[in-house]
């Protein structure tokens, strides 16, 4: 048995041991089902982030700096990109003040609403998007271990999760 397979034989049996313990609540495969999610999550989340460490970057600030550049304008309301990353506004005021102390984003003022703010990517943010994401593939997103029909249906089957 190589290593992958001892893992994946691993991971396995801790689901088999969520199952076995919620297996006399109404929907067990749910609880396995959220387990799974939960500890992919992580998983995916720590390979992310050692990738990025070397640019001083975390998932939550890529995310941010990621949609930025990729939004026509390269620029969207403080609101709006709390919902879009479904953070809490005040943790999206903490990520977009440390974004913005590095110089990767700056904050103007919404032409539509004078109470409001956008948050809009610079050059250098720009920049250090397209560097992290080469690092993102080289570690394939943190999910090489999938292959590419594996991955289009866990996208398919995790977006009857999301909000509208």
């Amino acid at each position: 048995m190589s290593g992958r397979e001892a893992k994946q034989a691993l991971e396995s049996a801790r689901l088999k041991e969520v199952y076995q313990h919620y297996k006399g609540v109404r929907r067990p495969g749910h609880v396995v089902a959220a387990s799974a999610v939960f500890r992919a999550d992580k998983i995916v989340t720590a390979k992310m982030g050692a990738a990025l460490n070397s640019l001083d970057l975390s998932p939550d600030r890529y995310e941010i700096l990621g949609l930025l550049a990729n939004t026509r304008g390269g620029r969207i309301s403080l609101k709006d990109l709390g919902k879009a990353v479904l953070s809490h506004p005040a943790t999206t005021t903490y990520t977009v003040d440390s974004l913005e102390k590095r110089g990767l984003i700056e904050r103007k003022p919404d032409p539509k609403d004078r109470r409001g703010v956008l948050a809009q990517v610079t050059p250098s943010g720009r920049d250090l998007v397209r560097r992290a994401t080469k690092m993102l593939e080289l570690i394939e997103w943190g999910v090489g271990e999938l292959t590419d029909e594996e991955a289009a249906t866990i996208a398919r089957l995790l977006s009857k999760l999301h909000p509208s």
